[in-house]
């Protein structure tokens, strides 16, 4: 005999339990140590109704009724959350799909059918409008909050500083109040502030070496890479070629 069929009373209480109760397959399974779909099969040949005896009571989460299929106890959005909070979970993830996109034309079909499965959600109003909700939330929590905005703020100072040295590494720090006023007074444009103050660092550098005395001029070239001519000594450099 098999140990696992059910026996002609255990039928008739679970007969009796769908007839007088609302409750779904799964409660109704767990407490005769039977599988949903046992249940679901014996409500269907004695035509019990299904509606609403599918759900699995709700997500553990969020509350939301899933099916008795799901064996997580959470709904997909749920589900997924959890998934993500596992730092193991997520370097397993990682991983597989930087193998799995090493492959080119792999990477170029699921960009596509990224691209058109979002085509397809915005095109129908209720996606549309719950996707505009789930960013408009995201805004305000990561960007907008006083917590966001406070670590905003304190990274500023760093943040703007090595963007200017980067931008600015062309303007010696003595040329810096110049380029403001012409920005700032003069509205000229980023590129016509820049060329009029590297026009002046250019002058500037030829004034600077004109300024110098020949025994100067002739140290610098001598810095630069230039030989001595042929019967003068470093003493006087009096034969420096050009380098």
């Amino acid at each position: 005999m098999n140990k696992h069929a059910i026996t002609a009373q255990e039928r008739e209480q679970i007969l009796h339990r769908l007839h007088t109760t609302t409750e779904n397959f799964a409660k109704i399974g767990e407490a005769f140590n039977r599988s949903p779909w046992t249940i679901k099969r014996i409500a269907q040949v004695v035509g019990v109704s299904a509606q609403g005896r599918d759900s699995y009571s709700s997500c553990t989460s969020c509350g939301a009724g899933i099916s008795w299929h799901n064996k997580s106890g959470r709904c997909q959005p749920c589900g997924m959350k959890h998934l993500n909070s596992d730092p193991k979970e997520r370097a397993k993830r990682s991983e597989r799909l930087k193998r799995a996109y090493q492959d080119p034309e792999k990477l170029r079909r699921a960009r596509l059918r990224i691209k058109e499965n979002f085509r397809v959600a915005m095109e129908n109003p209720e996606k549309r409008e719950r996707f505009c909700s789930r960013a408009r939330e995201r805004f305000m929590r990561n960007v907008w909050s006083p917590e966001a905005r406070a670590k905003w703020y304190a990274a500023q100072p760093h943040t703007l500083e090595k963007a200017f040295r980067t931008r600015f590494a062309w303007c010696p720090p003595e040329y810096l109040e110049q380029y403001r006023f012409l920005r700032q007074t003069k509205h000229l444009s980023y590129p016509q502030a820049k060329q009029i103050i590297l026009d002046e660092i250019r002058v500037a550098k030829e004034r600077a070496v004109n300024r110098l005395s020949p025994f100067e001029r002739q140290e610098i070239a001598l810095q630069k890479g230039a030989g001595l001519t042929e019967g003068y000594s470093r003493v006087t450099l009096g034969g420096v070629r050009r380098a």
